[in-house]
Order: structure tokens, then C-alpha cells, then sequence
């Protein structure tokens, strides 16, 4: 109170002084100056004059609040005592609180976020606002890895990060050696086909679709693009100059400016066919380009000197050594070779040669120091070769579950990076040990198929198995474990004796009756089947990949036939109807295409993104399948499905599910269409209701895989776990199921069909045991050479004679 009062009082006093004081200190130094008053005493006058000036302002008595700054952190440490974490999320909070608010943009639904097309930033339109643009560069969030096939593999110089992208149009950040994903890109203009990394690890291009170059940053963003004027196939950056060399399909070295990507020269080095892979020393003395044809064009790196060197087999990869004095190449014949150039004019000798691939080896990489060698390629191995004057000593493997499409010596001279085709990324040890493993998505892939005499059903799966079923007798009486690879289709023959078993490197036609192979079908170089079907009786088959389109084979002819896309469009799923010669592909894109096989030519293209209902973006054609009278066929993508006609792609019915569908069957009349999906049901769908009459439960997880009966009212379902249901159709009750081996059991046969097996796999089947038991991996990828077939046998498996089961 006594503080209160003594404000108040203060306060009136001033009220009257105030207008009083400039008056009077006016007439006060009015008068000091006209009177004769010595200097001392002026000073005080005017000290005085200035003090009842300040006291009489009442500015200077008023309470006084400064905007002070709010220490978040003091707040929270006077409170009681918290953790780090807690702590953070605290402050950060308090932080956020306090600022002001933000106008955001408004988000699409979930469903569409996640998919794969790219998701514009929409933004509500205001009068205050103008409305935002998306971002040149969508980030996504940072996954375990890819899931698809990665095709490009780059590492940064020291070592710390390294790049890779594939066919799911994604660009991964790694960081080594944890090989933790950092940041994962989206690319708008097609899968990743190559990506060059600069000399400082500041800029990297890639090579999205047929010839888009994106000039990237450390981090991703695009800095700059361009379009190249031919396809390209390969590219890499120069060490010593700003350049960025490519190769082109046409067999063209292009010259790219590597700031503003500008086309600087254009070279024809391939007289024939196109360039697939180059390779340019550190010291920029040598260029090497693979010939499509199977030549090697060299060059020194000023184009004075150019040399063609053809040997007896093609060569598939190139790498020359770090002193530019050695290069190594691989043929077809799986053979690795060193050559020595011996001077300017670019004459080379073969000082080395070494054999230790099974498939066709097409990455080759040297070690710093030149003296180790790492060669990969399809056959999901790679080796790794001590490199001397005058031999070429095989030193170990490393096993991958999918085509070695790029590996990489990091600059530590002790790992090595590698990825494959089963979207697999993995750090190596240089003594062949496993560092770390980002596994892609596990590989559910199940097939049925049933004889025409509808007595037997052959199934398949991820077990890389195929086994013949008597449904007379309920028991499984053939099976055949020699599949390198998983197997994605299984496909009986129309006369009951032949089988077509398909996985991403092999297609074998086999005779059942005499239990042989009759041919054995592989994709190109440097691709992978990833869809096939008989036609024509069983004298043909065609086959789908995921980069040179469809391709018709003729048993025991060779290809026959080759269908292009107008670009590259990864084949998902393709079926024949063997009467009528038609044929449905579906692609990536989502595009389906209807071959006329007996003319050879492309009867219609069909974009999924113009039916109706339309399908959201970034979906893919899962499944095609036709009706046994190949009148009409079924599509799916995502949660849809179209029944299209053939003959003039008119929809007929279509249906949307919750739940994503992964397999379909028609019914042998084609009046009913059978739907598995992920919510472990079968939907069965009356064609002329176009409604949903039954469903079908018993699969305890996602259904794979589905076939309906030509001769009995019987749809056998595939789960992802193995299991094989049996349902009637008619009085929709579960017949009966087949359930998996356990994952420790194993199953081996003899040359005579004699089976052997684990304690638990016999328990389930009965097989009659040989004197003799051998692994599955005994035989290796070397079983599936026809010429080696019949001595690997003779010397694994004596002849015997023993009870066939």
C-alpha cells in the first residue's frame, strides 16, 4: 500500500510542475546570461535546468515491460527431472506451440498416397494464398529397399554413400557400411536403367526410360535434364574432365557436357547391332565399349585410335584396370580372359584365362589395386579372381539369389556392394563373408495346372518344386527339385505327357513319361522371364520379360518370332489360347496387348488407364488369363478387375474388391470367373449377373494362385503358405487340403525316380528310399546345361537298378 501512495502523490506533484518547468528554465538561462556570472556558476544553473527538465517527465516514471524471449529449455529444466528423450519431444512441442500458424497443404487420401504414380500437392484456393506447386523432386519415405528388380548400382568416391534404382522407378541414398537407406526418390520419367556417379560424389546423372539424363546433387535434387536424341544403353563420368560419356543402342559413343548435359560429340564405334556396356580407365587413356554383335571397339581417349577386337565367342562385359594397361572381358561361353595393351597403337595380347561361371558373366570390376577381380552375371554368383602377370586364379563365391546386375569394390579395398534382380542389396567382406543384407520382398509366386484328362494337378511355389499330384488316388507320385530358382508358372501340355516349367532363367519342356527334358529356353542376355504360356499344341511357347518384350519359341527350334513394344515395358503376365493362336499380354505401363501368333502381327493395345471404372494411378497388370474358349480373358490391377472381349476389347463385366486381388480362373463353360485375393477368399462371379454368387473360405493366408477344372466342378486355390485348398463348386465345401512340408524337410530322387527324404517330409509322403541320398545343391546351376545333363548323372548317380515309386 505505502509503494501505491507514494506513486499517486508523485504523480500529482508532476501534474502541476510540469507545465510550469520550461518556462522557468527558459527565464533561468535567460537570465545566467545577460548577468555577469562567473563560468562555475553557470554550469550549475544549466545542471540544474536539466535536472527538474527529467524530473519533470513523466515517461520516465512509468513501468517499464520488455518483450522478453521465452527460454523453453529453462522452463522445462526448473520443472522436474526428465529424460533426453522425453526431454526433446518437449521442447520441440513447446517450440511448435509457440509459433505462429501455418497454412498447409491439403493431403490426398492414403490410398492414393502410397501408390506408386506420382501424388501432386493440392491446395485449398484462397483469396490471402496463392496456391503452392509441387516440388520438382517427390521424396518418399525410406523403405527397407526396392521391390522390383534393380538394374543400376553407383558409389560414391569416398566411399560413405552409394545409389541404386531399378524397375520400381525408385532412387535409393545408402549409407555405407551400415547400409541404412537414407532418402528414396521417385523417378516421373521410367525405371532406372544407369546412374553415373561424378568424380567428387557431389553430382551424379541418371538414366531414366529410353534417354532422359537427370543431372542430380548429393542429395538427389534435380539440378538439370535432358532429353537424349537416341536411346542409350550405358553411360559413365570422366575422371579427369567435365565429360559424360554414353552409349547409345544405334552403337554411338556420345560426348555429354557433365554441367549442362550438352551433346558435345557423336562417334560411331559398332559397325553392327548396338553397344551394351563401356568402360573408361581412371587416367583416361583407354575407352572400351561392348558391340552388340559380340566385338569389343577400343579407343584411346582422344578418338586418334580405334581397334576392333573379335575373338571366337562374343564378349558380353568389359573392365579395364586401374593402369590402364590391362583390361578383362567376359564371353558367352562363361570364360573371363585378360588382355595386356602393349602400346599407343592399341595392340593387345591375352595373357590370362580363367573358367568358373556356370551362366553368362557380365559385371566385371577390378579392385584398387588391380589385383583382385570380380565378375558377375546371371548366374547369381559372383567370383572373385587373383589377377598375376600370366594366370587368373580363382579365389571364391559369393552366392546371390537373383542376376548380378551391378557390384562394386568400395574404395576401402576390403567390401564389395552388390544388387540383383531379386531386389537384394548386400555388403560383402572381401574373405567372402556376408556384412549386411537389405532382402527385397519374399517371393510368394504359386501355379497350378491340371492335365486334360483332369486325372493329374501339378503345383509349384517359392520352394523352387514342382510336384505331380493322382487325384485318383490323392497321393503325389513325381517330383521334380532341380529348379535353380523359384518357379513362377507351371503348364500342362494338351496330351497329358509334357509339361512347360518356367523360372526367371530357365523354361524346360519336359516328357513326363520318359521323365527328360526335351528343350530348355533362356531369355536374352541380361534379362529374365517373367512370364510364359504354351501355344499351339506343345510345339510352342511364348515367353514374356521384363526388358525385350515377348518372344516366341518353337520347341527343340529356337525363337521364332520377337514382339517389341513401342518402348520398353516390363511383360507382368501374359496367356495363349493354343486354337485360336491369340495371345494376351499384360506390362507394366498398365498396357495389355492381343497378338495374333499365327500372323505375326499386333492385333490391339488396350491402356487400363482409359476404362472405366478408371484405376488409380502407379497400378500395374497383376494377372491375365483367357476363358478355355478364348472369346474373352480377365485383367487385374490393384483391388479391379475388367472381363474384356478378344476379338474387339469391348468391357464386358467388371468388379471392385476390398482387398487387392492376386489370381483368377474362368470356369470351363466361361460362364463363371473365380477371384482370389488378399483377404483369403475366393469370390466366384456369375459372368451373366455379373454378380457375386459364392465365396470360398479355407486359405489361411493371401490366395496366390487359382484353376478351375475342365472336367470336374473342382477350383483348387494356392495360399502364399503352401497349403492347397479344394473346394467343390457347386455345393461350396471345402474337399480337402494339402498342406506343406515343414521348412526343415527336404526331398531328393535319383536317376532312376528313386526318392529320398527327411524323417518329416516321409511322414507326409510315402517314397521308396535309394541306397544313396544327395542335397539339392549337389547339382547346381549346372544341371541345367543339356550337354552336361547325362555325364553329370552317369558320374553322381551309378547305374542301378531300383523300384520306381
Amino acid at each position: 500500500m505505502d509503494i501505491i501512495r507514494l506513486g499517486t502523490t508523485r504523480q500529482v506533484l508532476l501534474s502541476f510542475l510540469r507545465p510550469l518547468s520550461r518556462p522557468v528554465i527558459l527565464a533561468m538561462l535567460v537570465l545566467t546570461d545577460e548577468a555577469k556570472i562567473v563560468k562555475k556558476s553557470k554550469i550549475l544553473v544549466w545542471f540544474a535546468c536539466i535536472m527538474l527538465l527529467t524530473g519533470c517527465d513523466e515517461d520516465r516514471f512509468k513501468v517499464k515491460t520488455k518483450k522478453r524471449k521465452v527460454d523453453v529449455t529453462k522452463r522445462f529444466r526448473a520443472a522436474a527431472p526428465l529424460t533426453k528423450a522425453s526431454f526433446k519431444t518437449l521442447v520441440m512441442s513447446a517450440k511448435k506451440a509457440a509459433a505462429p500458424p501455418k497454412r498447409r497443404p491439403v493431403s490426398r487420401p492414403s490410398s492414393q498416397a502410397t501408390s506408386r504414380a506420382t501424388s501432386k500437392v493440392v491446395t485449398k484456393k484462397t483469396t490471402h494464398a496463392p496456391q503452392e506447386t509441387p516440388p520438382k523432386n517427390l521424396y518418399l519415405r525410406a523403405s527397407a529397399g526396392h521391390v522390383e528388380a534393380i538394374r543400376a548400382l553407383g558409389v560414391v568416391s569416398s566411399g560413405l554413400y552409394a545409389w541404386s534404382g531399378g524397375d520400381d522407378r525408385t532412387l535409393i541414398k545408402w549409407k555405407l557400411p551400415a547400409l541404412t537407406p537414407v532418402k528414396t526418390l521417385r523417378s516421373t520419367k521410367g525405371r532406372v536403367r544407369a546412374i553415373a556417379v561424378g568424380p567428387t560424389g557431389r553430382r551424379m546423372v541418371t538414366l531414366e526410360g529410353e534417354g532422359h539424363l537427370s543431372l542430380r546433387d548429393a542429395d538427389g535434387r534435380v539440378l538439370r535434364s535432358s532429353e537424349s536424341p537416341v536411346a542409350l544403353s550405358g553411360m559413365q563420368f570422366a575422371r579427369l574432365d567435365n565429360k559424360l560419356l554414353a552409349i547409345s543402342k544405334g552403337g554411338e559413343l556420345l560426348t555429354f557436357h557433365g554441367t549442362s548435359l550438352a551433346l558435345q560429340a557423336r562417334v560411331k564405334g559398332c559397325p553392327k547391332g548396338g553397344a551394351t556396356a563401356l568402360h573408361t580407365d581412371r587416367f583416361q587413356a583407354l575407352v572400351a565399349v561392348v558391340c552388340g554383335d559380340g566385338q569389343l571397339w577400343l579407343s584411346t581417349y582422344d578418338g586418334k585410335v580405334n581397334k576392333l577386337l573379335k575373338t571366337k565367342k562374343k564378349i558380353l562385359g568389359v573392365s579395364i584396370a586401374p593402369d590402364g594397361l590391362h583390361f578383362a572381358v567376359s564371353t558367352e561361353d562363361a570364360a573371363i580372359t585378360v588382355w595386356k595393351v602393349h602400346s599407343k597403337a592399341l595392340d593387345v595380347q591375352q595373357v590370362a584365362r580363367g573358367y568358373g561361371h556356370v551362366r553368362e558373366a557380365n559385371v566385371l570390376h577390378f579392385s584398387r589395386d588391380g589385383r583382385t577381380l570380380l565378375t558377375a552375371g546371371v548366374g547369381r554368383t559372383i567370383a572373385l579372381w587373383k589377377v598375376t602377370a600370366k594366370a587368373l586364379t580363382l579365389q571364391r563365391y559369393l552366392q546371390h539369389e537373383g542376376a548380378v546386375t551391378g557390384a562394386f569394390f568400395l574404395p576401402d579395398n576390403k567390401h564389395i556392394l552388390a544388387v540383383d534382380t531379386a531386389s537384394n542389396v548386400r555388403l560383402w567382406k572381401r574373405n567372402g563373408e556376408s556384412a549386411k543384407t537389405i532382402q527385397g520382398p519374399k517371393i510368394r509366386s504359386v501355379s497350378m495346372s491340371f492335365s486334360a484328362d483332369g486325372l493329374s494337378l501339378t503345383t509349384a511355389d517359392q520352394r523352387k518344386i514342382f510336384s505331380i499330384w493322382d487325384l485318383r488316388k490323392g497321393q503325389r507320385h513325381i517330383v521334380f527339385g532341380i529348379h535353380p530358382n523359384h518357379l513362377i508358372r507351371v503348364q500342362h501340355a494338351f496330351d497329358a505327357k509334357h509339361l512347360l516349367a518356367v523360372d526367371p532363367d530357365n523354361a524346360v519342356f519336359w516328357d513326363l513319361k520318359q521323365r527328360r527334358t526335351i528343350d530348355l529356353i533362356r531369355p536374352p542376355v541380361n534379362d529374365t522371364i517373367s512370364a510364359a504360356a504354351l501355344g499351339r499344341d506343345w510345339t510352342e511357347v511364348l515367353i514374356g520379360t521384363t526388358q525385350h518384350g515377348v518372344q516366341l519359341w518353337t520347341i527343340r527350334g529356337g525363337p521364332t518370332r520377337i514382339y517389341r513394344h513401342r518402348k520398353p515395358q516390363g511383360v507382368t503376365s501374359l496367356d495363349v489360347h493354343a486354337l485360336s493362336r491369340r495371345a494376351v499380354v499384360g506390362t507394366m505401363e498398365p498396357k495389355i496387348y492381343i497378338y495374333n501368333l499365327q500372323q505375326f502381327q499386333l492385333l490391339k493395345e488396350i491402356d487400363l488407364s482409359k476404362l472405366t471404372p478408371k484405376p488409380p494411378k502407379g497400378l500395374f497388370v497383376r494377372l491375365v488369363r483367357m476363358s478355355s474358349d478364348g472369346k474373352q480373358f480377365v485383367v487385374l490391377a490393384g483391388r479391379q478387375a475388367w472381363v474384356l472381349s478378344t476379338k474387339d476389347a469391348k468391357v464386358l463385366a467388371t468388379y471392385q474388391h476390398t482387398a487387392t486381388l492376386h489370381s483368377a480362373a474362368f470356369s470351363s463353360d466361361g460362364t463363371m470367373l473365380a477371384l482370389g485375393s488378399s483377404d483369403q477368399q475366393v469370390h466366384v462371379m456369375s459372368l451373366g449377373d455379373k454378380k457375386i454368387t459364392t465365396r470360398l473360405s479355407g486359405c489361411r493366408s493371401t490366395v496366390g494362385g487359382l484353376v478351375w477344372s475342365a472336367k470336374h466342378p473342382v477350383i483348387v486355390g494356392a495360399c502364399h503358405n503352401g497349403a492347397r485348398i479344394f473346394w467343390h463348386a457347386k455345393t461350396k465345401q471345402s474337399i480337402v487340403a494339402i498342406r506343406p512340408l515343414g521348412k526343415t524337410d527336404w526331398l531328393t530322387y535319383t536317376k532312376d525316380l528313386s526318392f529320398a527324404g527327411s524323417a518329416g517330409a516321409l511322414k507326409h509322403v510315402s517314397f521308396s528310399n535309394g541306397t544313396k541320398t544327395f542335397p539339392l545343391t549337389a547339382f547346381g546351376g549346372r544341371f541345367f546345361q543339356p550337354t552336361k545333363i547325362q555325364k553329370i548323372f552317369q558320374t553322381t548317380f551309378p547305374p542301378r537298378k531300383t523300384q520306381t515309386p
